[in-house]
């Protein structure tokens, strides 16, 4: 089963609320350094897999993210590769995502 990752909502923005394009979301199994593949559709397809990290738009919308119900670990960074925030054992459930903007 999978399912979205990040809510379609999902802005980077920074400290004034304007989007952040560039702004970059590495995908790893919980709790380590081994980065796992999202997708652009929720089949999980063999060759819809998104780059890792996931780089926002020049409106700070991600591109969509699907992966299997787990939990995972996700570094979020700026255009400039500095860390703005980390979030690990991430439960992606049935009803579970990021979302909102940061």
């Amino acid at each position: 089963m999978s399912q979205r990752l990040i809510d379609p909502t999902f802005r980077a923005v920074d400290s004034l609320g304007a989007p952040i394009s560039g702004a970059k979301l590495y995908v790893y199994e919980a709790g380590t350094s081994n980065p796992i593949d999202t997708y652009t559709t929720y089949a999980l397809t063999v060759g819809t897999e998104n780059a890792n990290p996931v780089v926002s738009g020049a409106t700070g919308l991600f591109p969509d993210m699907f992966c299997a119900a787990d939990d995972y670990k996700v570094i979020y960074k700026d255009a400039s590769d500095n860390t703005l925030d980390t979030w690990d054992n991430i439960n992606i459930s049935s009803s579970a995502s990021l979302s909102g903007g940061i």
